[in-house]
């Protein structure tokens, strides 16, 4: 790990300096940048300096040039300029910089603070994809929209109408339960951030269907229908009038209310009003005995068993309907995931997350090689503020163009990191 002073400029890859809020992030960054130019002789052109947000990046250009020209100030005159324009002047007299090449190149780059590639990342990817839109496959113009509702919507509607026509109608009132609808899918689906490598975890390999459990719920249903008609009477005198059972869990006059709801349900045929999770099963075999007082044992009727398989056989269905829904998510995100390039082609228009995932696609690519090397030879230096909140795909971006294996000619190509890992929101 290096200082901002000593940190080598022409070591090819990537160069990490730490630092933590409040000690000086930002004169890291404009130590970097003053040393860059005057011992590199680099033009700020040739800089790609990317911070977090838009009212960073006006903060840092500013504090960039009072940087260039305090430190312009102190090579004139060792009185003049703040005490980090006189530690660059104090390191370029150790280290042989001649004063009259400083000055003038740091007057040049006070004249061409306008020219700054200061950005946040999504700025840079828009800048970088219309520089080098031939080589990433795009439009030479796209707008950028800010978010592309209209390809989550249309992915939501593709996907629903070809799944919506399979659905049982037990599916249909889970979904309606559940308020599963393609305006709250193609919500949630708005909220994914789609990049490359995204995984549903949870997702059956194969769409999955929930008639087989459907079925065994209707069979143990059905067996409960039969039962009722047999022992229904039978099972709620035993259960009261022997007092087996804690008062608490299972007061008389709640517990029989619940039951006349299951009675009417099998005499009725609403089976509806058995979905309920926890209706048959509350007087299975599992809760019934939780609720035992000491000493006592619950009566031999067949209901017992068969009210617990129906609850068991009612969780599978359910737990079979989640996995039709996540499925049908996951649908969604690889249907958007493959019509965003063809739309973003198509309309000229890209969201944030668009530009991220296209000038990754691109490095990746068949001329990511090519790609990379034109980046590389634009702009030989990067330094990225902040570093701890970038994520993966952020990451990879810069680690891509920067590799050291990626032989460049002229001058060596580097990545300055700076950032405090104990902030870090995904990994340093």
């Amino acid at each position: 790990m290096s200082t901002p002073l000593d940190a080598p400029l022409d070591c090819a890859g990537l160069t990490l300096i730490e630092a933590s809020a409040g000690s000086g992030k930002t004169r890291a960054i404009t130590t970097l940048v003053a040393r860059l130019v005057v011992e590199r002789g680099l033009e700020l052109d040739g800089l790609l300096i990317v911070t977090y947000t838009r009212a960073a990046t006006a903060e840092l250009k500013e504090r960039i040039r009072r940087t260039l020209k305090s430190t312009w100030r102190a090579v004139a005159s060792p009185d003049e300029g703040d005490d980090q324009a006189r530690e660059l002047v104090e390191h370029w007299k150790k280290t042989g910089i001649d004063a009259p090449v400083a000055a003038r190149r740091l007057d040049l780059a006070i004249h061409d603070i306008d020219r700054a590639n200061i950005h946040t990342i999504h700025g840079i990817c828009a800048r970088l994809l219309a520089e080098f839109s031939f080589e990433c496959g795009l439009p030479f113009h796209c707008e950028i929209a800010g978010s592309l509702d209209t390809c989550v919507t249309r992915a939501t509607h593709d996907v629903w109408q070809k799944s919506a026509g399979s659905f049982t109608p037990g599916l249909a009132r889970y979904m309606n339960d559940e308020k599963v609808s393609p305006e709250s899918l193609a919500e949630w689906a708005a909220g994914v951030p789609l990049q490359p490598g995204l995984e549903v975890h949870g997702v059956p390999k194969t769409a999955p269907s929930a008639r087989a459990s459907e079925a065994d719920w209707k069979a143990a249903l059905a067996k409960v229908r039969t039962l009722w008609a047999a022992h229904g009477e039978s099972f709620k005198s035993a259960l009261w009038q022997q007092h087996i059972l804690s008062k608490a869990s299972y007061p008389q006059e709640k517990s029989l209310e619940r039951l006349q709801i299951i009675e009417d349900a099998l005499d009725d045929g609403n089976d509806d009003r058995l979905w309920e999770t926890g209706r048959a099963g509350r007087f299975g075999r599992t809760r019934l005995e939780r609720a035992l007082l000491k000493n006592r044992t619950l009566p031999d009727n067949p209901l017992i068993d068969a009210f617990e398989r129906l609850e068991v056989a009612g969780e599978r269905v359910r737990s079979a309907y989640a996995d039709v829904v996540r499925h049908i998510r996951n649908d969604i995100l690889e249907r958007a995931k493959s019509l965003r390039p063809q739309l973003v082609r198509q309309n000229r228009r890209m969201g944030y997350d668009d530009l991220l995932n296209e000038l990754h696609g691109a490095l990746e690519g068949r001329n990511g090689m090519a790609l990379a090397r034109g980046l590389r030879e634009r702009y030989p230096v990067a330094l990225i503020d902040e570093y701890q909140d970038t994520d993966p795909l952020q990451t990879r971006i810069f680690t891509r163009v920067y590799d050291p294996p990626l032989k460049v000619p002229g001058t060596p190509p580097v990545l300055f990191i700076v950032g405090d890992p104990k902030q870090s929101i995904y990994w340093f």
